[in-house]
């Protein structure tokens, strides 16, 4: 009975570490595409605009860094809401010098699906962390069976959502090496 409880005891702890992981792996994901995009940064100096630029990517980089996976989550869907409509954002009269990355997915169906999945992965997320653990009874043995069974399920709704964002993340690395 002990033996049986510690490999439970086992797996639920590498189903959480496994969880948690590929979540914070997804932030972290969200965190690059939106630091990626979008008007990452404008000058009106043009004796520096290198410095200039490169101190706006870095506070933009670092407000970003701050989000919580939810406001990330939002963004990347009006991200994607932006540019499926077509709304590009252009440098004011005052602006010399900026730059602006944008990217789009043509599949419009896919785009709403991958926005509603990652609102949906968000509530999950913060039921495991905030909620769900805490009930957890890891000396009971249904108590370890039913969290297993819960974490593989979270798995295989996570990763196709974790497979997009990496694919988009590839996308865009490759788009820099390129420029």
């Amino acid at each position: 009975m002990a033996a049986e409880r510690d490999d439970l005891q086992d797996q639920v702890l590498r189903g959480i570490g496994r969880n948690v992981l590929n979540l914070q792996k997804m932030e972290g994901m969200l965190k690059f595409i939106l630091s990626s995009t979008g008007k990452i940064g404008s000058t009106n100096d043009m004796t520096q605009p290198g410095k200039n630029l490169e101190q706006s990517i870095k506070s933009r980089t670092k407000t970003i860094n701050r989000l919580p996976m939810g406001r990330l989550a939002e963004a990347l869907s009006q991200v994607l809401r932006t540019e499926q409509e077509g709304q590009q954002k252009t440098a004011s009269d005052s602006d010399r010098f900026s730059i602006d990355v944008s990217f789009s997915i043509e599949d419009e169906d896919f785009t709403n699906d991958l926005s509603q999945a990652l609102g949906e992965i968000v509530g999950e997320r913060n039921n495991l962390i905030h909620k769900r653990l805490i009930r957890f009874d890891p000396n009971s043995i249904e108590s370890c069976r039913d969290l297993i069974k819960e974490l593989d399920e979270q798995r295989a709704r996570i990763k196709p959502q974790f497979e997009a964002l990496s694919a988009i993340c590839l996308s865009l690395k490759e788009s820099f090496q390129q420029l």
